[in-house]
């Protein structure tokens, strides 16, 4: 896929590509395309990617986690003698588990001369702090609305109303944009919640109970409604700004920091309707 980036964020990444320090944290919201960023930046020197894993030993972005053994494995790699510069990425280092987390920790504070480490995530308050404290950290700002339409362009959407829609779901982010319009499925799926987040914001609250029930059994789509509930917020304020929306924005921005840090996914959806 190809990187667009913010200016300000662009210019950062540059930096970075010049002079990488030991250890780098890229953060950004979810479609921003950190793993993309992160390869880049890493380029030939690229050494290992490590991702959640599930029970199976499956690539699960969402529910799997990164294992002490694997960081034990990594910690055992970097102690041999190195002369050339080698690239280690984490994506979704706050899936690191408790064990991993203290093992990485230790890494950090008996840094490899050659090594660097990349770690990407979209919940860096998940991460401890005293990993947060050993890392340089970049937040990876929203696209542009220009750069947004550009990117459209070089996706090939010409249809007016898919052009809206795939705006509406993900402006400003250019792997969801990218995805959404490869995957007429995913598009639905997407479609979908964002319908669901505009009843959580407006309906009854018979209905609102009811789409609580659809998304409280999972957290990942839970975020995901979440997420829409924000954009669709955002969304009416910047047309017309009230004290009321900017209320229902802090709420729900609150609530999805719960929900990244475990509360009961339930409890927090039921925060919205009363």
């Amino acid at each position: 896929m190809k990187i667009v980036l913010h200016p300000a964020s662009d210019k950062r990444v540059a930096l970075l590509k010049q002079n990488l320090p030991q250890s780098t944290l890229i953060t950004g919201p979810q479609g921003i395309g950190l793993a993309v960023i992160a390869s880049d930046i890493a380029g030939r020197q690229l050494s290992a990617v490590l991702k959640p894993q599930n029970k199976k030993e499956q690539i699960d972005n969402e529910n799997g986690t990164i294992a002490v053994e694997v960081i034990r494995e990594l910690y055992a790699q970097t102690r041999a003698k190195q002369t050339k510069a080698r690239i280690i990425i984490i994506e979704n280092a706050d899936r690191m588990s408790r064990g991993a987390s203290a093992a990485f920790l230790k890494l950090l504070e008996e840094p490899s001369e050659y090594t660097h480490f990349i770690l990407t995530s979209h919940s860096p308050q998940l991460l401890p702090a005293t990993i947060r404290s050993r890392v340089q950290e970049l937040t990876v700002q929203p696209i542009t609305v220009e750069q947004t339409e550009l990117f459209l362009d070089e996706l090939g959407i010409t249809d007016t109303t898919r052009r809206t829609q795939l705006r509406y779901i993900a402006s400003g982010l250019p792997a969801e944009l990218a995805h959404l319009a490869s995957d007429e499925e995913y598009f639905k799926q997407r479609a979908a919640i964002i319908s669901d987040a505009r009843t959580l914001l407006m309906a009854s609250t018979y209905d609102k109970l009811a789409i609580i029930q659809k998304y409280q059994s999972n957290r990942d789509l839970a975020l995901q409604l979440v997420d829409s509930a924000l954009a669709i917020a955002r969304h009416s304020i910047s047309a017309k700004p009230q004290s009321s929306l900017v209320d229902q924005l802090n709420h729900l921005l609150a609530v999805r920091e719960h929900l990244t840090s475990n509360f009961s996914i339930r409890l927090q959806l039921t925060q919205l309707v009363l």
